[in-house]
């Protein structure tokens, strides 16, 4: 069973969709819940794990082969904006109204901003999205694991 969201009260509801023809389960407006700790499944040696507030720990085979540190789930709520990746926008509205935009992080407004997060059916790849209803724009990133290339 899926649930809908109601967009006038701005709480989380989860649903399957397509995304660029990947079957994911989509949480809408995730950053009114609680953090809450991820995997993204690797079919080699690759290892991920993903807090919904951003922070992650990665490697291959063991923690001492890691590129992001292995942490706590406690640290790794709190590593948002320091491990994985970061955005500025800059961007022009109305000619001469500049609007500084740093998507996906506690700097953004919240009154403008809608979060969701996706996670295909088969674990392997989670994305982050949010929204700018004020600005019309909407901004993606995603985590996904590949023998060849790896995170």
């Amino acid at each position: 069973m899926s649930q809908t969201l109601d967009p006038t009260t701005n709480t989380a509801g989860g649903r399957f969709v397509r995304v660029d023809g990947i079957d994911m389960y989509r949480i809408s407006n995730v950053d009114t819940t609680p953090f809450f700790l991820m995997t993204v499944v690797s079919d080699s040696d690759h290892w991920m794990y993903v807090s919904t507030g951003g922070g992650l720990a990665a490697g291959r085979v063991g923690p001492e082969r890691s590129l992001f540190p292995y942490e706590t789930d406690d640290r790794l709520y709190r590593a948002g904006g320091i491990t994985g990746p970061f955005t500025l926008l800059r961007v022009a509205r109305d000619g001469a109204d500049i609007v500084l935009w740093e998507p996906l992080t506690g700097k953004s407004d919240a009154q403008h901003r809608r979060r969701n997060l996706y996670k295909s059916q088969t674990g392997d790849t989670v994305m982050f999205e949010e929204t700018r209803t004020d600005l019309g724009l909407t901004f993606r990133y995603q985590w996904s694991t590949s023998a060849e290339f790896g995170f």
